[in-house]
């Protein structure tokens, strides 16, 4: 793990001299003499006759010294290469020089078409190993990715050559923190990175720069249009076409997903991209919402290209606001703030404001005096708008000549590009003419648009780990983690950590800085596993020092005691997230999961426990918080409840029958009776356990159970009155019956069913519930599983019945030393948002529940007395057990029994208890521990 500790400021930080020395700029208006061009020379000339018969210029200079033919367009520039020579060899466009627009001319660059413009270096200054080819090629539209050879991972500083444009991002092919970098009016050197990307890129893209002038047209990229107004940018609602040399032509991604990010970012004819149009205004063609263009920004990001923002209209200005907000908050890179500005004179002086905001250079891609809309502007000041009256056209020049000088002085504005496409009476080219207007527009020096001191840097974002999950097959014992971390190569180290219940964080595997977002850890758990609840988290060590971490999450390795088909267990709950947990079922069978009470660790939050869902291997358990009244949300302390998992149906152990079904129906908060598949005999009443199946509801759910009888009992659902107004959540409901009694199962456990007959559970503390029999004589069991659940509904109101702890007869032990628990003290916290709860109520004998009881308890008993897990009824028959497996040695054939006669397979992963081992005439009975 890297040891440096670098702050947010040090993050951004850049070298301060990160570009050679401008050149000396030298004006003539012709060239009358020959010039050689040694120094680091602008050769500006300035005329639209630029050279003498006398005149030549040979470039001698070829890293640094270019020529500019100030009012001489690229495409008439090719006519006066013949006065030019590169070391003395004829200029000749893109064989030794090359020839591209400079605002409203053409500069003139001694490069050989073979030009390296970019080299990279391992170390700081520029030293160590060097890499310069690169090209301008791109993977499919996208970024390209560096290999070792070129310095993935291991750029520390780098040279980039006047008139192009280089992308670089941490992650592969695009992905990751990314920002661009531009030598526009000299080379640019990086001495050193800046921290955020020192040793940290992994792709790039290099563009040819274009020195486009402010001015251009918008939806228009015809020859005639364009050349008639002497624009040297425009843009179409697409892709747009490769305008040559004269004129720059922007791609436009107008919505999701056309023309694609790939399509556009094939593009090679600018290193700019228009993105989103209007994707606010509902009147558009496709508006769309901020969510679905942040899902696609970042293929935008990966095109390498100079990004403008999505457009906006007067009417959508608060969708770009959350656009832009989001982005920052990300830290991803958009360079442009793109705007249509359909404005009064005055309104124009807000963009100064819009740039403060946001501090991106502002490109307005659509724009005229005024709105048709709104009857301002020109549209307020004719009376026939279809009319290309000199009267109309002076109108139009006079409210947008200040407007443009405005636009020209503010260094901000990067761009703007007029909207030819309204009413006539703001057209400034119309049927081959050229209005007033676009007389000054053709004429008018706008000046080059880019200017690097308003570049705007990607802000670096530090994010914390997210998306953490888990899943666990019991069956295969495969665990499974996936998390997301956005930060990427700003982590320096990644840990991924995990307790045991209780016990202390420790690092299962060791993650170092990566390109990827998206992570996976696979483990396949032993056998002999250590039971309980694991929790995972993951934990970055960032590039600014701090640590950031996940939320927890929950995997319940309980394993599940008893026999498949009645198993049972604990679970640890410390969070309100699922929390699942397998179990051994009968083959292809959904078993029936009844949850206990849950523990009262803390009294300022109230869990009800709920079954999401159930599977044939597992179910989903969640702890739902009650949202309504002053109670906490959330769980500060860990909580436990216990479980069990039983086969759907009637099921008979010793005299105890027991019945267990799902609702035919949903349940409502209207009363609604249950009868039994098989009704129990006369004067029998069973105890009744009820839980709710609540997998889509967003409040929890209690049951209330009453009028119990041998043929059924009546229940209903009950909610926290304070959410009366939404509509109630029918559910489905799990009940277990079963007639009270005490009897010893298959595995040894002890089977008690029972109720209370005096002690009855109310108020705002706990109450004692006596463990009694059938003849009402107080008894004790050992390390009781309980399922707890009140038999009556004396207090109507939503309330949750939860263990406090045990009463101990310290007299009483077992063959292990545990005392046993003589009586159980429950809690009921009752729903305060209703009106007629108290804080203070406590009528214990007036609305008392009393409370029935299925417990799953250790016998007194060693369950190894007289049983010899070694002892053989014959000399040659010797069982052990290992790992939960019987092994038996001296037979060759042999059949595995549960102690009441199930046949199980010879090679069976047993759970806890007494199992039998026959072969031939002889057997053996074995303790599985």
């Amino acid at each position: 793990m890297k040891t440096r500790l670098l702050s947010l400021t040090l993050l951004l930080a850049v070298t301060i001299n990160n570009t050679v020395a401008k050149n000396t700029t030298k004006s003539v208006e012709q060239v009358t003499e020959a010039i050689t061009l040694s120094d680091n020379w602008d050769y500006v000339i300035t005329g639209t006759d630029p050279f003498a018969v006398t005149g030549s210029i040979n470039i001698t200079n070829t890293d640094h010294a270019v020529v500019i033919l100030k009012n001489i367009r690229p495409s008439s520039a090719l006519s006066y290469l013949t006065f030019i020579t590169i070391n003395g060899e004829t200029a000749e466009n893109d064989v030794n020089c090359q020839v591209k627009k400079y605002a409203q001319g053409s500069i003139i660059m001694p490069y050989a078409a073979d030009i390296q413009p970019l080299t990279v270096y391992s170390e700081p200054n520029f030293q160590g190993d060097s890499c310069s080819d690169f090209g301008t090629e791109n993977s499919g539209g996208y970024m390209n990715n560096l290999s070792t050879a070129k310095l993935n991972n291991n750029i520390r500083s780098f040279k980039l050559k006047r008139g192009y444009m280089v992308t670089f991002a941490n992650g592969t092919s695009g992905y990751g923190y990314n920002r661009c970098f531009i030598a526009d009016t000299e080379d640019l050197e990086y001495a050193t990175m800046p921290d955020a990307m020192d040793k940290r890129i992994s792709s790039y893209r290099l563009f040819v720069w274009y020195d486009a002038e402010k001015k251009g047209l918008a939806n228009d990229t015809g020859e005639e249009s364009t050349q008639a107004l002497n624009v040297s940018w425009c843009y179409s609602f697409g892709l747009g076409e490769n305008r040559g040399i004269d004129c720059e032509c922007v791609p436009h991604h107008i919505y999701e997903d056309w023309p694609s990010s790939a399509s556009c970012g094939k593009v090679t004819y600018s290193p700019h991209l228009k993105t989103n149009n209007e994707p606010g205004n509902s009147s558009d063609d496709t508006p769309q919402d901020v969510e679905t263009v942040l899902n696609n920004w970042q293929n935008l990001m990966r095109t390498g290209m100079r990004l403008c923002s999505p457009s906006s209209h007067d009417g959508s200005l608060s969708w770009l606001w959350e656009f832009m907000d989001s982005i920052d908050a990300k830290g991803w890179r958009c360079d442009i703030l793109d705007m249509h500005c359909y404005w009064a004179t005055g309104t124009f002086n807000n963009l100064a404001t819009y740039y403060n905001n946001y501090k991106r250079p502002i490109w307005i891609s659509e724009f005229v005096w005024g709105a048709s809309w709104n009857s301002n502007g020109i549209f307020g000041a004719v009376s026939d708008r279809s009319s290309f009256s000199t009267e109309n056209q002076q109108k139009n020049y006079d409210g947008m000549q200040p407007i443009l000088v405005k636009l020209n002085s503010w260094a901000y504005v990067e761009r703007y590009a007029y909207w030819n496409s309204e009413a006539v009476c703001s057209k400034i080219y119309y049927n081959g003419e050229l209005s007033i207007l676009g007389e000054y527009y053709a004429s008018m020096e706008s000046g080059i648009g880019y200017s690097k001191s308003y570049e705007f840097v990607p802000t670096v974002v530090m994010h914390s780990p997210t998306d953490l999950a888990a899943e666990y097959t019991k069956k295969t014992r495969k665990l499974s983690l996936t998390w997301t971390n956005e930060n990427m190569e700003f982590t320096d180290s990644t840990h991924l950590e995990m307790r045991i219940n209780e016990s202390e964080w420790e690092t299962i595997q060791v993650y170092d800085c990566s390109e990827r977002s998206s992570y996976t850890y696979i483990d396949t758990l032993a056998e002999d596993y250590q039971r309980g609840i694991y929790y995972f988290r993951v934990h970055n060590y960032d590039i600014d020092g701090t640590e950031r971490l996940t939320s927890e999450v929950q995997v319940s390795l309980v394993g599940a005691e008893g026999d498949a088909g009645f198993q049972y267990g604990t679970l640890e709950v410390s969070s309100t997230e699922n929390l699942t947990t397998d179990f051994d079922a009968v083959d292809g069978e959904t078993p029936a999961v009844f949850t206990g009470l849950i523990s009262y660790e803390d009294y300022t939050v109230v869990p009800v426990n709920t079954i999401y869902s159930v599977s044939t291997s597992s179910f989903v358990y969640r702890p739902l918080l009650w949202n309504q009244g002053d109670y906490s949300d959330t769980m500060s302390k860990t909580e436990s409840t216990d479980f069990m998992v039983i086969s759907i149906g009637s099921r008979q152990v010793g005299d105890i029958t027991m019945e267990i079904a799902k609702s035919d129906s949903k349940i409502t908060n209207d009363s609604t009776w249950i009868s039994f598949a098989n009704p129990f005999p006369e004067g029998v009443t069973p105890v009744v356990i009820v839980n709710v199946i609540s997998r889509y509801n967003a409040y929890p759910l209690m049951a209330k159970v009453w009028g119990i009888t041998n043929e059924g009992f009546a229940v209903k659902l009950a909610r926290q009155a304070g959410v009366s107004s939404t509509t109630f959540s029918s559910q489905y409901i799990y009940y277990i019956a079963a007639t009270p009694g005490q009897e010893t199962m298959d595995d040894g456990k002890i089977l008690t069913v029972g109720r209370s007959t005096e002690d009855r559970v109310d108020g705002r503390r706990s109450r004692p519930i006596a463990y009694i029999d059938t003849d009402g004589n107080e008894i004790g069991l050992f390390n009781p599983i309980m399922l707890v659940g009140p038999q009556t509904n004396n207090l109507d109101v939503a309330s949750v019945y939860r263990f406090d702890y045990f009463t101990y007869d310290q007299s009483n032990t077992n063959y292990n030393g545990d005392a046993a628990a003589i009586k159980m003290r429950i809690i009921r916290q009752r729903d305060t948002t209703d009106e007629s709860v108290t804080s203070s109520q406590d009528l214990n004998t007036v609305s008392g529940d009393y409370m029935g009881w299925i417990i799953i308890s250790d016998p007194a008993e060693d369950p190894t007395t007289n049983i010899n897990q070694t002892k053989q009824t014959s000399s040659q028959l010797k069982a052990t057990v290992r790992n939960g497996q019987i092994i038996v040695e001296g037979a060759e054939n042999y059949t595995l029994y549960t102690v009441s006669g199930q046949q199980l397979p010879a090679t069976a992963h047993l759970a806890r208890g007494i199992y039998v081992v026959r072969a031939g005439s002889n057997s053996v009975k074995v303790l599985v521990p």
